[in-house]
């Protein structure tokens, strides 16, 4: 009987844990999505880079491309890099760049030795980058048309140095909707 009040106070404490954390997040997050372009943007806008590494990502690339090459912001260039894929990730890019001069595909180099798989992608994917921002995202992600300006509102507007913001995510199966969505509201800012 000992135990089993141990536990249950346990399973308590973890759940308010994160529902205190869940609450905090929904206050304190800002939604990019209410911010627009200063007036000295709209101007005159800066290069942004949006970066996207992709490994084996030939079922998601092509939706998230179209959704980047829908954006308003008018200069971008979106740069993939094909992280030693072999699914046709590359081809799907390549198809894609030869239609929109915005896109360029990058050759991934083989892993270094101390780097992990993703940090080495975007690593390689800033050394070609041109632009005055850079915005990492996944290939698995969709992003509405005002996603870059408005993130790119929200960093100026406020005064940032860096900025995380949360695309709408391609989730397929039950076990997706239920554990993506609590990581970014319940784990990461732990």
């Amino acid at each position: 009987m000992h135990l089993s009040l141990l536990y249950q106070y346990f399973v308590t404490s973890i759940l308010a844990i994160f529902l205190f954390n869940f609450i905090i997040n929904n206050i304190l997050f800002k939604n990019t999505a209410n911010y627009s372009l200063p007036e000295s943007l709209i101007k005159s806008p800066p290069l942004i880079s949006i970066l996207v590494p992709a490994r084996n990502e030939a079922k998601n690339i092509k939706r998230c491309l179209i959704s980047l090459s829908k954006q308003d912001y008018p200069n971008i260039e979106i740069l993939v890099l094909d992280d030693n894929s072999n699914d046709g990730t590359s081809i799907i890019v390549e198809e894609f760049a030869e239609k929109d001069s915005r896109v360029k595909l990058i050759t991934g180099k083989p892993l270094k030795s101390g780097w992990i798989g993703k940090s080495y992608a975007c690593y390689q994917l800033s050394k070609y980058a041109k632009g005055k921002y850079f915005i990492f995202t996944d290939a698995d992600t969709l992003h509405f048309k005002n996603s870059i300006s408005s993130a790119i509102g929200c960093l100026t507007g406020n005064n940032l140095g860096a900025l995380s913001a949360i695309p709408k995510q391609i989730m397929v199966t039950f076990h997706e909707r239920m554990v993506v969505t609590w990581v970014h509201f319940g784990i990461l800012s732990l």
